[in-house]
């Protein structure tokens, strides 16, 4: 839902722009001009222009960047020999680091995990705003109204509430939009036409019908069909196929809860266990049973009261054979007399 402001903040925005821009007032106001319109519907061009906005991909065999160059005097097809291509999409950066960066989204690749959890970043400016979850950092403030935001992304995205401000423009019917994912939205839903049949590039498993986003997600998947567990715990000598799974396990040895309860202070090692803790405070229990009434906060919970309906005893005891529903009876069973015991009374 767009929330619209009243003009004059809009205005006294605009002012606020204009002071600190380089910009001479009277140009400023011209650029701010809506722009005539123009036929796109079967503009080819625009039709490359938003296959890569809402794909990511480059179009095989077209170029990304084929106008003549306002900085360099070249003939046509040449580059600057300062741009390194990627050999993947065809993209000219000026930088090999920015290329670099851009080859993690062909990737995947994510070279920078965060200490506090097991989640992994392609760059470190990401890793940086991403801790701040944790820390509970809000080093940006917005000067419209008291509220502070962990990075400017999100600081510049509730700005747009106060200013009205809609950077996001359709090409072919030029509406206006606060976010990068109402447009993608948008596109999709009124203008299905133009990008009918563009997909986003799949990574196909050769050993089951899956399909990957990622070259990093497919070696993931793979190791399900190898065998593979490349990450050894530095603690003990498990192993594991996935650098997350690495990172919650270890997490027994040293003791790291990262997770915080915001309502009682409980600290807890993984995602998912804080998840169904917060049940407790909010009375939410979304495991419902079908053979009765009963609900429960986690799968675990609904699995073992549905045994009472079921009847299965998964739990055998080695020594006497007797059969048991939940693993904490089987225990206490062994605990408090031994089956040999038992055993013995029945032939004395």
């Amino acid at each position: 839902t767009e929330i619209k402001q009243e003009p004059e903040d809009q205005q006294r925005f605009h002012e606020q722009l204009q002071e600190k821009s380089s910009v001479e007032p009277k140009r400023y106001q011209e650029q701010r001009r809506p722009k005539k319109k123009y036929d796109l519907q079967n503009c080819p061009t625009m039709t490359i222009h938003v296959f890569v906005f809402l794909t990511g991909d480059a179009v095989p065999g077209i170029g990304i960047a084929e106008a003549p160059s306002k900085t360099f005097d070249l003939t046509e097809n040449e580059k600057p020999p300062s741009l390194h291509s990627c050999s993947v999409c065809g993209k000219d950066f000026p930088y090999a680091s920015k290329l670099q960066r851009h080859l993690r989204t062909h990737s995947g690749e994510r070279p920078f995990p965060c200490s506090m959890c097991e989640k992994r970043f392609p760059e470190k400016g990401l890793l940086m705003i991403h801790e701040r979850v944790h820390t509970g950092e809000k080093p940006f403030p917005c000067t419209f109204c008291e509220k502070r935001f962990a990075s400017q992304g999100e600081l510049r995205l509730h700005r747009r509430t106060h200013t009205g401000e809609r950077p996001y423009h359709c090409s072919i019917c030029l509406k206006s939009f606060s976010r990068h994912w109402h447009l993608k939205t948008h596109l999709e839903a009124m203008h299905s036409e133009v990008v009918a049949g563009f997909t986003r590039k799949k990574f196909p498993c050769s050993d089951c019908e899956k399909s990957c986003n990622s070259a990093a997600e497919l070696r993931d998947h793979q190791r399900t069909h190898t065998g593979e567990r490349p990450y050894q715990c530095s603690f003990c000598d498990k192993r594991f196929a996935l650098s997350g799974t690495l990172v919650r396990h270890e997490r027994l040895h040293t003791g790291i809860t990262p997770y915080h309860c915001s309502d009682c202070g409980k600290t807890f090692a993984q995602q998912w266990t804080l998840t169904t803790h917060m049940r407790t405070h909010t009375g939410e229990k979304p495991y419902s049973c079908t053979q009765c009434d009963k609900s429960f906060v986690a799968p675990g919970e609904l699995r073992r009261h549905t045994r009472i309906h079921t009847g299965e005893k998964p739990y055998t005891c080695t020594d006497c054979g007797r059969h048991f529903s939940l693993a904490g009876t089987l225990r206490n069973h062994k605990r408090t007399q031994s089956c040999a015991e038992v055993l013995g009374t029945l032939y004395v």
